[in-house]
């Protein structure tokens, strides 16, 4: 005996429908395009190289690494909230100074500082290292966990040297890990994004953009310096977004070029929806061209 046949077929096409409504009302509910093409019907070649990762990245031996980055004088970045819920993180600079009695990391006193209250607090202690790949040299980040053992008032680096001083645990293993809340992505030639350096307007050439940063080109005399604010204003065919932030690296690029990192910092609600915005939907474009087109690495 046949039983139901009509029955799930009729579900089915309801559950398409169903669907179907859902899109349509969502599509409604979203909020107008931000991202503009150059020319809408015709497509650019997907992006070649994926940007650097743990997952195309061969790492040395952990013994090279913690020989490497584990010694006094070797800058650190200590990451001590993530929240990617409200879009926001604690990090914190400083440096190795020194090595305690029991083997642990001496750290100087961090920018901001870490109070007496964070004892016991976890953090990640970090390090940026440069890595060679098929596009030139690109910078991966490496750390481990610890918690903050103590806060140190006055600790003797050397004879008649006083510092504060942040005492943490040594690393066992260096691992991969990011302080990027969004994917960094690079501009396909099709989309129209312009990018200008403030008051000047001169226009500066995007290597690559997230929600919460971005990297660029200019000439290589210019030199905004580490820690240096920078505005710049950023177009979308008739968007214009005024993003601000402090310069986190400075590279030399080829050709005489600078290439400078900015973090932003101090954006508005609406600027800060609108660059998430954004962002995603250059995402969303990259990932139809490599659909489209799917890239065939040439080696040799």
């Amino acid at each position: 005996m046949r039983m139901g046949g009509g029955g799930s077929g009729r579900d089915a096409r309801e559950r398409r429908w169903r669907r179907e409504r859902q899109d349509d009302r969502s599509a409604a509910m979203a909020p107008p395009a931000l991202l503009r093409l150059k020319d809408p019907g015709r497509r650019a070649l997907p992006t070649a190289m994926a940007p650097v990762s743990v997952l195309n990245v061969s790492l040395p031996p952990q013994e090279q690494l913690l020989e490497r980055f584990v010694r006094p004088r070797q800058p650190t970045d200590l990451i001590l909230d993530l929240d990617l819920e409200s879009d926001r993180i604690d990090i914190r600079h400083s440096t190795i100074e020194d090595f305690d009695a029991k083997g642990r990391l001496v750290l100087s006193q961090s920018d901001p500082p870490l109070l007496a209250s964070h004892r016991g607090r976890m953090a990640e202690v970090t390090f940026l290292a440069p890595v060679k790949t098929a596009r030139g040299r690109q910078w991966l980040r490496l750390g481990y966990r610890t918690p903050v053992r103590t806060v140190l008032p006055e600790y003797k680096l050397r004879p008649g040297v006083w510092i504060t001083a942040i005492v943490v645990d040594p690393p066992r293993r260096l691992e991969p890990c990011t302080v990027r809340m969004a994917p960094r992505l690079t501009p396909s030639a099709d989309m129209d994004l312009r990018l200008m350096l403030l008051p000047a307007r001169a226009e500066m050439e995007i290597l690559d953009i997230s929600a919460g940063g971005l990297f660029f080109a200019h000439p290589g005399w210019m030199s905004f310096g580490l820690g240096g604010w920078v505005n710049l204003l950023l177009h979308s065919g008739e968007l214009g977004l005024d993003l601000s932030g402090r310069v986190v690296r400075e590279e030399a690029l080829s050709s005489g070029r600078g290439g400078s990192a900015v973090q932003f910092e101090g954006l508005a609600n609406q600027e800060r929806r609108r660059i998430r915005q954004l962002t995603l939907e250059m995402n969303r474009h990259l990932h139809l061209l490599r659909l489209e087109e799917p890239y065939q690495p040439r080696y040799g």
